[in-house]
């Protein structure tokens, strides 16, 4: 039966930095006390059972929080993890704490939140929703609060060997009988499939069988290095159902969104999927009038859909069901008890767990409803969901592609930055030819343009061409969505960095 695994943030004690960019005293909490309901039938503020606004550096905190879930069949905890380029960590210390406090029994694994920290996480410019008009930053008026780079393999290595003794702690979960690491925004990683070959390489190397990279997003893309990808519980670019703006937030209704989230995950879940459940969503605390709330949730309908996610998952042998979150305040996605629902949540967990350990689940069909088979073009011709899918990547990508250059966000920068200069384009169809051409007025240099009926990747030829690829620093791979099988041709002839275009786009997107 799939275990229950709770996201973590470890956001609940002071830190110097957000002292600084956000006022004396700040944690999350600061941000819960002071939400205000901004429709009819908001329920804001969110109180804490027994209005417990802990610490978590406190040794009885994280050892209640471990109790408590053991008790309402909690499985274990994902704590996202703050690494930036030259070894800056932020928000470590409850995680730093636990290696050390091996009398908690709480098993635990990481989500990279591998993002750049930015003043517009609140979605108002220079300003937040939990402060007065008079807070004054005394810092600096920069929106990029702590910007995210990934450096080289030096950098790679370092991070690596920080998380090593976590990794080999006996309360770190496994999958296949390797540590369980997350990343969660891989769209932002230009290096991710070179810097997970080498951690990979690394865990051998320390004792370890390798790494299970798992991947967070909604749209699945092939990774070479990821070894399973986790199904977020709701697309937050295509927001499901009917939403309504009620004096300026999105509002949305709870069973809509879980019964999106199924429909989802019954029409592209695979055998390396795993699967995602959510509490609720509520960011307003954060984001003010510019926040999205989901209306109507309760434990009772959390139940229903949980339980039918923990089926799905049971029949496809997923091993974990990663639920968004144990204490998330700021966006209203907790387990733990509060002055509305007491522990419902965390006894609806209970009974759906309980009642699946009685249930052996050996087969499972599919219910019609959720069952995606065809979708119609632009000229109303009926096409193949899995073209549908594609189509709906390609333009997503081109989209984002035209507002990085309206915003000149350039992909010549991120090469730049990377110290690349000579370049190789693989894939000579409409996206090569966009990158040549955004290329060809900047310092970098195409030196050579090739595609799948060049020689060199195949056979007994590649060695007599190999020559061609002399001097080049680095490949983009413009076929995004055949990346991994290009990338295993490409690295039988090239030691360099292998890049695929999504990996450029989406780096754009946070210059």
């Amino acid at each position: 039966m799939p275990k229950t695994i709770a996201i973590y943030l470890p956001q609940f004690h002071q830190v110097e930095e957000n002292n600084r960019w956000w006022g004396q005293g700040f944690t999350d909490w600061v941000t819960v006390k002071n939400a205000r309901p901004l429709f009819d039938g908001h329920r804001q503020p969110r109180v804490p059972a027994d209005r417990n606004y802990y610490d978590l550096l406190q040794h009885d905190t994280m050892k209640r929080q471990a109790e408590m879930a053991a008790q309402y069949k909690v499985s274990g905890f994902c704590f996202y993890h703050y690494w930036f380029k030259d070894g800056r960590r932020i928000l470590e210390k409850p995680a730093e704490n636990l290696l050390k406090w091996t009398d908690i029994n709480m098993p635990f694994c990481f989500s990279w939140a591998n993002q750049t920290w930015a003043r517009t996480w609140t979605n108002i410019p220079n300003s937040n929703a939990w402060v007065g008009a008079d807070f004054e930053n005394k810092d600096s008026n920069d929106s990029i609060l702590l910007r995210q780079s990934y450096g080289g393999k030096k950098d790679w290595k370092e991070h690596f060997e920080y998380l090593l003794p976590f990794f080999k702690d006996s309360r770190y979960i496994y999958h296949d009988g390797k540590p369980l690491f997350l990343i969660y925004k891989p769209e932002y990683m230009f290096c991710l499939d070179n810097m997970m070959e080498y951690w990979k390489e690394l865990a051998v190397e320390n004792g370890l069988k390798g790494i299970c990279v798992v991947t967070v997003r909604n749209n699945c893309r092939n990774w070479s290095q990821a070894d399973y990808w986790l199904m977020q519980e709701f697309d937050y670019t295509f927001m499901p159902g009917e939403r309504v703006r009620q004096n300026g937030v999105w509002t949305m209704h709870y069973e809509d969104t879980w019964e999106d989230a199924l429909k989802r995950a019954y029409a592209q879940s695979d055998d390396k999927t795993f699967f995602g459940g959510f509490v609720d969503c509520d960011d307003t605390p954060r984001r003010g009038h510019r926040g999205v709330a989901i209306t109507d949730a309760s434990p009772g309908i959390f139940e229903k859909y949980y339980r039918k996610i923990a089926e799905l998952a049971s029949a496809k042998k997923s091993e974990f069901i990663f639920v968004n979150a144990w204490n998330e305040w700021g966006e209203g996605a907790y387990l733990e008890p509060d002055e509305d629902f007491g522990y419902g949540y965390l006894e609806a967990i209970q009974r759906v767990m309980e009642d699946m350990e009685q249930i052996d689940i050996t087969r499972f069909r599919q219910e019609e409803k959720y069952q995606i088979l065809e979708c119609a073009d632009s000229k109303g011709e009926l096409i193949s969901k899995e073209k549908y899918d594609k189509m709906r990547k390609y333009y997503r990508l081109l989209n984002k592609w035209v507002t990085n250059m309206e915003n000149n966000r350039r992909i010549a920068t991120v090469l730049e930055d990377l110290a690349i200069q000579n370049v190789a384009v693989y894939g000579m169809g409409d996206l090569g030819k966009h990158l040549i051409n955004e290329l060809k007025d900047s310092s970098i240099c195409v030196k050579l343009c090739f595609d799948k009926t060049a020689e060199f990747l195949q056979g007994e030829t590649k060695s007599s061409k190999e020559a061609e690829l002399t001097g080049i620093d680095a490949i983009i791979v413009t076929p995004f969505m055949e990346y991994k099988e290009i990338r295993l041709l490409l690295k039988n002839i090239f030691d360099g960095m292998i890049i695929s275009i999504e990996e450029l786009v989406s780096e754009c997107e946070i210059l």
